[in-house]
């Protein structure tokens, strides 16, 4: 299993549970994170997701919606190798 945790730090929760609903249509788990900062409107209500994937297929969909959601919403996805912070795109 391959696993990778990322987040953006202004997407909305709303954004992030239909990005793990679509997952979940392909087989991807999914697990969201609390947030790491204290509460402020201009920020995150959530701290990031993790995927967890098996096949070469399941990699390239997760690519595809994270591309999307990125595009759509005019913020990169950023690889969280620690806990995220609250940063701004």
């Amino acid at each position: 299993m391959i696993q990778r945790t990322l987040y953006q730090p202004k997407l909305p929760l709303g954004v992030y549970r239909e990005l793990s609903a679509h997952c979940a249509l392909f087989g991807i788990e999914t697990h969201l994170l609390p947030p790491q900062t204290p509460f402020a409107y201009e920020h995150s209500q959530i701290g990031g997701i993790t995927c967890t994937w098996e096949t070469p297929a399941q990699a390239e969909r997760l690519q595809q919606l994270l591309d999307y959601y990125a595009q759509r919403y005019e913020c990169p996805w950023q690889e969280a190798a620690v806990a995220p912070t609250a940063e701004t795109c």
